[in-house]
């Protein structure tokens, strides 16, 4: 016998006109949800829910939009994210928030844009793990300990693109999952501390072989994924 789970609607700011999540925790009987809004001026905000009451998240000073992507919860609740400034409508700017403040977080030497994908706390310290973008060549996987310079994972050997996608804390060590592109093919595979753990080379029998097509991230209603077309 099957059965279906009926969604739970989040409650709107006031004045928006659309809105959508992007990212969940449950913590001490509260879900916390990331995400973010359109209010009646047509400007995207980043926000997060306390079940189901909306919560403002303030952007740093200078910047006039911004979105909320990941969360998590330790003492107080963290979200990752990026803004947009209106001098620089089209580079991203990373920034995590604890409780409704902001942190930027600096772009990788060299790069453009920044979009933290993870974040989680261990021992009082903020980790958080995304790309860097506008550096060559490529893109370049890397997390952030509080608010220091990013650190750079390491490359496979001829791979200029690497992606991080979410992060741990485990024995005191860092452990960071994510994808490189090499030879048409999204390959999976983890860090530790940094260094290139762990990879899965796919190849032409797999069902996940992505030949001829071209990857890149984008989004949905604010939230960022990949694609292939």
């Amino acid at each position: 016998m099957g059965f279906c789970l009926l969604p739970y609607v989040l409650n709107e700011p006031s004045g928006a006109t659309s809105s959508n999540a992007c990212s969940i925790v449950f913590a001490n009987d509260t879900v916390y949800t990331a995400g973010r809004y359109t209010n009646s001026g047509d400007v995207i905000l980043p926000l997060y829910w306390r079940d189901n009451t909306p919560m403002d998240l303030y952007l740093p000073a200078g910047a006039s939009v911004g979105q909320a992507w990941a969360i998590t919860f330790n003492e107080s609740v963290y979200n990752a994210g990026v803004y947009f400034t209106d001098a620089n409508p089209n580079k991203a700017q990373a920034v995590y928030w604890k409780g409704s403040t902001a942190t930027v977080l600096p772009n990788l030497s060299g790069a453009t844009a920044s979009y933290p994908y993870a974040i989680t706390v261990e021992g009082g310290t903020v980790y958080t793990a995304g790309v860097s973008s506008g550096i060559t060549p490529g893109i370049s996987a890397v997390y952030w300990k509080n608010n220091s310079a990013p650190i750079a994972l390491e490359k496979p050997s001829g791979v200029t693109v690497t992606y991080a996608t979410s992060i741990a804390i485990i024995n005191d060590s860092v452990y960071i999952s994510g994808a490189f592109y090499k030879d048409s093919f999204w390959h999976p595979c983890y860090w530790k501390d940094g260094v290139l753990a762990a990879q899965y080379i796919m190849d032409t029998g797999n069902d996940f072989n992505m030949s001829g097509y071209e990857p890149y991230l984008t989004s949905l209603n604010g939230c960022s994924f990949m694609v292939f077309e």
